[in-house]
């Protein structure tokens, strides 16, 4: 690391890789932060100004190496900012990352206009400061890789690039940023149809979702025919589906929650550069490096999705212990669980049954004409079946009570006759 370059002392290392290879925090004469880019040998620079770019301020010369002075920003670059809401198992409204792309297509358009491409946009060359501004990094200085997975199809195939070349490289952002997939896991995958945005998340406005997929279609006379007619759409996109007031604040205040911790860590760093106090050890550029973005699934294009999640995934059947059927997935239909006959000396085993309305006990039919089927059981004729015991103990009541009825009237009887006979009773 050089101790100067040009007038400014280099204190730290911002960054490592990339096009410039390197990026390093430096202050000027009167102490103010600035970052210095190495720029590589082919890179002729930007001449665009936008509040949307990154402003260079000059460029430096130094052992026959030129140096771009830049603006310090304090803020993540948005492959950081994906990454940790995929930590943090936050969303982002997509209205706000409307708004977000409209500024990207706004500093894009900035640049087209001074007859510039960018070739490289990426969510690594997005920058959202902490105040909730957006700036485009890499202008000018940005390589084309061919192994990128934010190629255009043109670019892939070596043709002419026009400016629907970088709004298909905003698309994939966008589509990244709204879903937090990343459309391509490979380069070998660049080439497969990409299914809408609305078939990985719950809930995706229709208008985003075309918006999207028209930036995306492979002839570039398909697409937004600028960057700026595909911000108006956003914008008008963005005013419709979020209603939370100031985006920037909103977005600023989003950066305070998610990234609190590095906030406070990056602030202390730039009190000891403005007083001259050695710094010692600078905040690493991005965040969260170990996070993986997933990949779009195009298995689920047709399914059904749950209501405010991404494409949910089937459930595997439980394994249960030896010997049990499986357990289905969570959703199926309930099972009723009978015993079914065991060989001698082993326990009876669990089968599956079909669920089984519950019977309805017997009714009790009033007496009348009974007739015997064929299972020995009695059948009172247009009457429910009731089991021959239930007849034989209701029987023996009426059979008792009628013998009671009998006595009396035969006692009576008996009685009265004595009486005529002059008999006493």
């Amino acid at each position: 690391m050089p101790d100067r370059i040009g007038s400014y002392e280099v204190v730290g290392r911002l960054a490592v890789g990339g096009d410039s290879g390197e990026v390093w925090l430096a202050k000027s004469v009167a102490g103010q932060p600035v970052a210095i880019e190495k720029m590589p040998a082919m890179a002729r620079g930007s001449l665009a100004r936008h509040p949307n770019l990154v402003e260079v301020r000059e460029v430096v010369r130094h052992e026959a190496e030129r140096y771009r002075i830049m603006e310090y920003l304090e803020g993540e670059n948005l492959a950081s900012f994906i990454r940790r809401l995929i930590k943090k198992r936050e969303r982002l409204s997509v209205g706000l990352a409307a708004h977000m792309i409209a500024e990207v297509c706004d500093g894009l358009h900035a640049a087209h206009v001074a007859g510039e491409l960018h070739r490289a946009v990426s969510p690594e060359t997005v920058f959202i400061t902490y105040g909730g501004d957006i700036k485009v990094l890499e202008l000018g200085t940005a390589i084309e890789d061919p192994s990128s997975l934010y190629l255009s199809p043109e670019q892939v195939a070596g043709q002419p690039l026009g400016r629907q070349s970088d709004v298909y490289a905003i698309a994939l952002v966008l589509y990244e940023l709204t879903t937090l997939r990343r459309v391509f896991g490979d380069p070998s995958q660049r080439a497969i149809e990409i299914p809408p945005p609305s078939t990985q998340t719950e809930s995706y406005p229709p208008q985003l979702d075309a918006i999207c997929m028209q930036a995306l279609a492979r002839d570039p006379a398909q697409r937004f025919r600028s960057a700026l007619e595909m911000r108006d759409a956003l914008l008008t996109t963005a005013r419709t589906l979020d209603s939370s007031g100031d985006p920037t604040q909103s977005l600023a205040s989003k950066l305070m929650r998610l990234f609190g911790d590095r906030i406070a860590t990056k602030r202390a760093l730039l009190d000891r550069v403005k007083v001259g106090i050695p710094i010692g050890d600078v905040v690493t550029a991005e965040a969260d490096e170990e996070i993986e973005v997933p990949v779009i699934s195009r298995d689920l294009v047709d399914e059904p999705r749950s209501v405010g999640k991404p494409w949910p995934l089937p459930a595997p059947p439980v394994t249960p212990p030896q010997g049990l059927p499986p357990v289905p997935p969570q959703g199926s239909p309930p099972l009723l669980a009978q015993r079914s006959p065991a060989p001698r000396g082993k326990p009876p085993s669990l089968v599956p049954a079909t669920v089984q309305p519950r019977a309805k006990p017997p009714s009790l039919a009033p007496p009348g004409p009974f007739e015997t089927g064929d299972t020995g059981e009695v059948v009172a004729i247009g009457a429910p079946l009731i089991t021959a015991a239930s007849v034989t103990k209701r029987g023996f009541r009426w059979g008792v009570l009628l013998l009671f009825l009998v006595a009396i009237a035969g006692g009576g009887a008996v009685g009265a006759w004595l009486r005529w006979y002059g008999l006493p009773f």
